[in-house]
């Protein structure tokens, strides 16, 4: 801040009866024409004047212009310090906007979707950062702020406030430990534990593939609330290594089972194979109830595949010398 005293001369009775009408120029020439006294601000310092002293003193004061911020703001927003904040009914929510970038004129927008709470201020500021705002908020909203100083806005920052029951997390991978299929004639079982979250992919990696007398049993368990009866829920097995393979694929409830009496579906011998869930048809499936996918490198089907004449211990499928045939079991809940 710089001050510049006017001290009695020649003129300053005529610099008195003017001096109220001085205006300020804030583009590098701050320039007064008081009857005959010019006062220049070449370098730009000062972004306005105030009139002070007293009469037989009178003085200008410059009040130096704030240089702008280098870049614009950039941005982070939390409701009650997270984001997003879920709460399980309506209740008070702390925003708060922080931002770097910022000075005393920075201006803040803010916007609620769909609606937004009482109390919601639209624009915050001019002022630096954090802005906050305390509201209640009784319906799933969310939030959202920019902030723009000299240089421009930032980008839109968002924040989602949950209202209701936080949906619950998937449930874990059922235990029970390895699962053992000898007594159904597969000299060995891979066991492969799925979550029942979207999507779901689950590799076999053990040493020795996924060979001729082997089965695969892909276990999942579903969440205690469960949509249409699962309905678009979607399995697929697919190579990971090696060339394709005809793969025998059953879903039920019980491990090894490739029964056509008692499980939920078979599918027959098939590149690639997989299904969907229908909500209409045998594969419906039940809350917090544990599922098996059991896939074997046997063909049930040593005629044609006719779900209602398989032949056990069936046809081996993977039987070429040096083949790997691992595959890679997707399970994409709907």
């Amino acid at each position: 801040m710089s001050m510049i005293q006017i001290r009695r001369s020649l003129v300053a009775s005529a610099m008195l009866a003017t001096v109220a009408a001085f205006a300020p120029a804030h583009a590098g020439n701050t320039s007064f024409q008081p009857a005959g006294v010019q006062i220049l601000d070449p370098s730009g310092v000062c972004a306005s004047w105030t009139l002070g002293g007293t009469a037989a003193l009178p003085t200008l004061t410059c009040i130096a212009a704030v240089p702008p911020v280098a870049g614009s703001p950039v941005c982070s927003i939390t409701a009650n310090t997270v984001n997003p904040l879920n709460i399980s009914a309506s209740g008070p929510v702390a925003l708060s906007a922080t931002c770097t970038n910022t000075d005393a004129l920075t201006t803040w927008d803010w916007t609620a979707s769909p609606v937004a709470p009482a109390g919601f201020v639209a624009t915050t500021g001019p002022g630096g950062t954090p802005q906050v705002q305390a509201l209640t908020v009784g319906v799933t909203t969310t939030f959202g702020v920019i902030a723009t100083n000299a240089t421009g806005p930032s980008a839109n920052k968002t924040v989602k406030v949950t209202v209701g029951a936080p949906p619950p997390p998937p449930p874990p991978p059922p235990t029970g430990g390895a699962i053992d299929c000898k007594a159904q004639g597969f000299a060995r079982t891979i066991t492969l534990d799925l979550k029942w979250v979207a999507p779901q992919q689950t590799l076999d990696t053990a040493a020795t593939g996924f060979a001729d007398g082997d089965i695969v049993v892909a276990r999942f368990t579903t969440p205690p609330t469960l949509l249409n009866s699962g309905s678009g829920t979607y399995m697929n097995v697919v190579e990971f290594v090696g060339s394709a393979t005809t793969h025998t694929m059953s879903l039920g409830t019980v491990p090894c089972d490739f029964s056509s009496t008692s499980v939920m579906k078979l599918v027959a011998p098939q590149i690639h194979p997989s299904l969907t869930v229908s909500a209409k048809n045998s594969t419906a499936l039940k809350p917090s109830t544990t599922y098996y996918l059991n896939v074997t490198n046997t063909n049930f089907y040593p005629s044609s595949p006719d779900p209602e004449k398989t032949v056990f211990p069936g046809t081996p499928t993977c039987n070429t010398p040096g083949v790997d045939c691992s595959i890679a079991v997707t399970l994409k809940p709907n």
